[in-house]
């Protein structure tokens, strides 16, 4: 199954204790490398009728590709929000120079 997703962000460990987007599975805790948050709709995608949480994927993008794991759920964001996302990657991630794929920049 491979499919295009353009709402994919990178965030700090921390984000969904400062942000109060509705939580629907697990603790959205993104400290550590390789974790991601998603919502509702992408889970039923990616995992239909199947429990998501510690489930993996595979992220390809600029940096290459790597290995997520789903630490949390969340509800779709609603369109009054400024902050658009179906994806949450840990910012932690990057910290290591082997997922960057040489994308010094990041």
């Amino acid at each position: 199954l491979a499919f295009t997703e353009e709402q994919i962000n990178f965030v700090e460990g921390d984000f969904f204790q400062v942000f109060s987007f509705d939580k629907i599975r697990g603790d959205a805790d993104l400290t550590a490398p390789k974790s991601v948050v998603i919502t509702e709709s992408l889970a039923q995608k990616l995992f239909p009728d199947q429990d998501p949480l510690g489930k993996i994927f595979t992220l390809s993008n600029q940096f290459g590709k790597t290995e997520l794991t789903v630490t949390g759920v969340i509800a779709g964001i609603s369109s009054r929000s400024d902050l658009r996302g179906e994806v949450f990657v840990s910012i932690h991630t990057l910290e290591n120079p082997a997922y960057r794929q040489g994308n010094d920049w990041a």
